[in-house]
This record gives structure tokens, sequence and C-alpha cells, in this order.
């Protein structure tokens, strides 16, 4: 633990304070100073969007927007060699990135954590997938997808939170899904860091922006230990989440359970049925 490390340094560079740019892990070492009396000021940064108390984090839509990109263009190597496309996203904890990949991209079939996969069942549906005429598929992978009894192996040391990296779920899931299709070509591919690099799309040129803005706002008021936010459409501040919140997760309710279609009736805004 170097808090004490960094309580000095703040001392000594003679900082007023530090607005704390990240995701669940650094927002909640955020709190930590928060709690140690240093202002403290948040903006919810990370492709995952699952931190709790907003409903948008920056860099989500370019990742979005990225990935219907990438897998959009894998079909024509799809297409010509008979295969199908494992496609690896990041989200250990949330498949928001995955789910919203999926909708604008058009993929055959989806893994998320929030939802149990079997994956004999899987199997079954790439062969349905793969009757078209190149005789190929479409699937994306949350990199931690939850397989019915068959738990992603985790590898290498844990890191400064005490998380230690799952094997590569699309690798993991070809080599098993080889093994009960044999005829079936599997082509494991990683995209997580090619989503979150590069230039951002105009949404996460303007939230930034907008989040900033409103810090100085706070800023002015003489507020801190606070985390700039959107939610329900409105910009909202909201505490720091520290370790004792959960990730923001995906609720399946909102989402048909064997299509990409949402359940307007259970998801709030302009699309919710007029009572």
């Amino acid at each position: 633990d170097l808090t004490d490390e960094v309580l000095a340094n703040i001392s000594f560079l003679e900082l007023d304070g530090l607005v704390v740019i990240g995701g669940d892990d650094t927002l909640s070492y955020a709190a930590v100073l928060s709690a140690k009396g240093v202002p403290i000021w948040g903006i919810p940064k990370t492709m995952d969007n699952d931190v709790p108390g907003t409903d948008y984090c920056i860099g989500f839509q370019t990742a979005i927007s990225r990935a219907a990109e990438f897998i959009t263009r894998m079909r024509s190597t799809a297409g010509s060699h008979s295969e199908t496309v494992l496609c690896r996203m990041f989200g250990r904890d949330a498949g928001f990135t995955a789910l919203e990949a999926a909708i604008v991209s058009w993929a055959d079939r989806l893994l998320i954590p929030e939802v149990p996969a079997d994956i004999d069942t899987l199997a079954k549906l790439v062969v349905k997938d793969r009757r078209n005429p190149n005789n190929y598929s479409i699937v994306i992978l949350s990199e931690g997808a939850n397989l019915i009894g068959l738990p992603v192996p985790e590898v290498g040391p844990p890191d400064a939170y005490g998380h230690r990296h799952k094997a590569n779920i699309a690798e993991f899931l070809a080599e098993q899904l080889s093994a009960r299709l044999p005829g079936v070509r599997f082509l494991p591919v990683d995209l997580t860091y090619f989503l979150r690099s590069g230039e951002p799309d105009a949404y996460d040129k303007h939230m930034p922006i907008f989040y900033a803005n409103l810090v100085m706002s706070f800023v002015e008021q003489g507020m801190h230990g606070v985390m700039a936010a959107h939610r329900n459409g409105e910009f909202i501040s909201t505490d720091i989440p520290d370790k004792s919140f959960s990730a923001r997760r995906v609720d399946p309710a909102d989402y048909h359970s064997t299509r990409y279609r949402p359940r307007f009736e259970h998801i709030s805004g302009p699309y919710r049925p007029q009572e």
C-alpha cells in the first residue's frame, strides 16, 4: 500500500486536489484518497461502461464503433474460408461492450458474464448459424463469458487490485468447440486492445468536455468527494464508487433471451410505452 507515499507527494507538489479519471479500480482508490482528506473529483472512463452510478463511461461509444467496423471486416475472411469467427472483447464482469457490439454488427451469437452459456447448446447453434451460402458465422465473447461447467482459467500474477488475467476466451472456446465439431474451422480473434486505442469518435469527444465542465462547476461550488455522471439523460454528481460498490452489469431482463432485441418495456427512456 503506497497511500502514505501518494499523500506525501500530493503535499510536496502543493496540489489543491486531484481529478481522477478511470474505471472502477482507479476510482475505488480515488475514494481512498478522498477518505484521507484529499479533495477528489472523479470522471468515469472505461470501455466496459460498468462504473456504478453512471450510465456512460468515456470510451464506450468509441469501442462499439470500432468493434462494429472490425467485425464487419472479418465477415469477408470468415466467408471466404468458411470459418466461425470467435471475437474476444473486454468485459471481465460486465457484458455491455460485447452486447452492443453484437447488436450493431449483426453477430450470430453472444456470450457475456451475466448470462450462463452451455457449450453443447452453443455448438448446436453454431452448426445452425453456418447454414448460409458461405458456411460461416460470427460469435462475440466477453472476456469474462460465463460457460456452465467450464470456468475459463486464470493466468499470471494478480494485478495491483488483486485481479488475475483470464486466459483468452476465444482460444479456449475454439479448442472446446473444435473437440465437439471437428469438421468446423474456428478463428479466434482478439479485439481487446484494438478497441481502446486511436482517435475517439465524436461522442467520446463530446462527453469528456461535458464531464470536465461539470467537475469545474463542482470546484466552483466547493464540492468534492464526488464523481461526474450521466444518468437518466441528466448530468449529475454522485458518490465516488469505493470497493463496496459492485460493478454495473447488464440486466438480462432488459433483453430477449435468445435475440439481441431489447425489451423496451424494461428499459426507461424515450422508447418507454406511455402509461
